[in-house]
């Protein structure tokens, strides 16, 4: 079983070096007390990243027309954006053709506001701009924090030991939107040795530019904040619904050639430049079991495109393979009541249930579940002979692009909610005009007028 070392793994700082930034490749790899093992191992890791280069390889081929897809509308042309687009299809990995699904976005994200004369010069500063950000910070302020009423007052400090039972309105813990992105394991280019990015680095994610020079892959562990199941319960005018929200974690890979880095990739486009990542499936089970991190293979590319008159658009794109299971369900008692009680306390509870689950976990037959949504349109398609399916679009097919419309609302908000960060600074190139809390994430700005949560940035 693979192991980790932890080192102070800091990427070579382009412009001045700062602080959260390392400034230096990273130096010799103690072992970690005990040698813990990596989950996922280097070997799987490896497996998710070689399935990822062959995503992209067939994805070059169907944006080429060389490449059949089918594909269904998401949601029609806005302003400020293109249409959407879900599909299906079948790529080849590990040899085997494997039935695919996913979305395509593409997203007005700036503008320059310049006369027409200077047009030219607005666009190359753009490009600038847009590499420096999306390679280098975009991974570390895709988190924001969510407007809160203000907190109730009158309220007695409970004791210290029911601080755990506290129910009273958490202001000092605003709800966050958008994703959370953590650097956990890498692979140095130069030796091949593996390790784990401590603490206090992890959400200094590092410049995407390194991979292929300092690092051979690194690892992400992304929060997606919005991503709920939601099941209607009603149909019609009056429908209701409930919206469950699973805080769902994906696990991701990052090379080289996987990352968007591209001058003139395209006639009337000037660079393009973002994040490409393969999808590892997480093998811990939950209660329900739903969404993007319960699937591979799969690959994200999440990139910023400068066009020859300054305009950047956001595009996105997501690819995963179709399950086998849509939700699946726990029968695992010691699961649920370990879940709510964790639910219940805010994770005050899992210092005395965690113990419990891991004893629970050495039993057989803790990780039996079902799938109700797949068993339930399997009886009712049996018992009407597929009219279920073709009247009242009750099939596994339906609820696959309910799937990838949901990552494509999810994504297309996260994304386009860090506008509010890439507007804020002026000059993405410069270190003196880029927030401390980007440059190190996690630390305060000092005492004045953007002394404030939102300004600065998530806890």
């Amino acid at each position: 079983m693979s192991t980790v070392e932890t080192a102070t793994a800091g990427a070579t700082g382009r412009g001045t070096a700062t602080a959260g930034d390392g400034g230096k490749p990273p130096g010799p790899c103690p072992a970690a007390a005990g040698g813990q093992p990596m989950s996922p191992s280097v070997a799987e890791i490896e497996i998710a990243l070689a399935q990822a280069r062959e995503l992209k390889a067939w994805w070059g081929r169907v944006e080429a027309g060389k490449a059949p897809v089918e594909r269904f509308l998401l949601s029609p042309p806005y302003p400020g954006m293109a249409a959407t687009w879900g599909f299906f299809g079948e790529a080849p990995v590990a040899g085997q053709a494997v039935p695919v699904m996913g979305d395509v976005g593409d997203y007005f994200f700036d503008q320059p506001r310049v006369p027409r004369l200077a047009t030219e010069r607005a666009a190359e500063w753009m490009e600038g701009q847009a590499e420096e950000f999306a390679l280098r910070y975009w991974l570390r302020v895709q988190a924001y924090a969510l407007p809160l009423p203000y907190p109730e007052l009158g309220h007695l400090p409970a004791p210290t030991y029911l601080q755990w039972l506290r129910l009273c309105y958490p202001a000092e813990l605003p709800a966050m939107s958008g994703m959370g992105n953590l650097q956990r394991y890498y692979k140095l280019r130069a030796g091949g040795r593996t390790g784990e990015f401590p603490p206090s680095e992890r959400r200094a994610i590092v410049d995407l530019r390194d991979l292929g020079s300092v690092y051979e892959w690194i690892t992400l562990d992304t929060r997606l904040f919005d991503f709920n199941l939601d099941l209607s319960l009603v149909a019609g005018d009056y429908s209701l619904a409930l919206a469950v929200p699973l805080g769902i974690t994906v696990h991701n890979v990052l090379s080289e050639d996987l990352i968007v880095n591209q001058r003139r990739p395209s006639p009337g486009t000037r660079g393009a430049f973002g994040i490409g990542f393969g999808m590892m499936r997480d093998a811990a089970s939950g209660v329900i079991d739903y969404g993007p991190g319960k699937v591979q293979p799969g690959m994200g590319l999440q990139y910023l495109q400068v066009l020859d008159s300054g305009e950047v658009r956001l595009r996105v794109v997501t690819i995963m393979a179709r399950p086998d299971e849509l939700l699946n369900l726990s029968l695992d008692p010691v699961a649920w009541g370990r879940e709510a009680a964790d639910l219940l306390t805010r994770g005050a509870a899992s210092r005395f249930t965690k113990p419990l689950a891991q004893a629970w976990g050495q039993l057989a037959g803790r990780g039996l579940g079902f799938d109700p949504l797949l068993g339930a349109l399997r009886l009712l398609n049996l018992a009407t002979g597929g009219k279920a399916a073709d009247e009242l679009c009750l099939s596994k097919e339906e609820l696959e692009k309910q799937i990838v419309a949901k990552d494509a609302v999810t994504l297309r908000g996260a994304l386009l909610g860090t506008r509010q960060i890439w507007l804020r600074v002026p000059n993405w190139l410069d270190p003196v005009d880029i927030p401390r809390w980007v440059l190190a994430p996690g630390a305060a700005e000092p005492p004045g007028p953007s002394a404030n949560p939102a300004e600065r940035g998530p806890a």
